[in-house]
């Protein structure tokens, strides 16, 4: 029998407080005429994919830095 791993799912309300958090470091990335992060891009492309999905299942590597990024804590489903 083959396991599969998955991962809780994070709330619609934490998904948009961690998607308007990472369109603002975005934005002040563009403002600031800075590179733009790869990780940040692909980090807020996964948490729009996300919220366009109705939710999903994130990693916690991706969870950890998007709370690091954004100082918004998690909350699951």
């Amino acid at each position: 029998m083959i396991e599969e791993r998955t991962e809780p799912m994070v709330t619609h309300q934490t998904l948009a407080a961690w998607r308007a958090g990472l369109a603002k470091i975005r934005g002040n990335e563009r403002q600031r005429a800075v590179p733009l992060s790869v990780e940040t891009g692909r980090l807020l492309e996964t948490v729009g994919q996300a919220l366009a999905q109705g939710g999903a299942a994130l990693s916690t590597n991706d969870i950890a830095q998007i709370e690091a990024l954004t100082s918004v804590d998690a909350s699951y489903s």
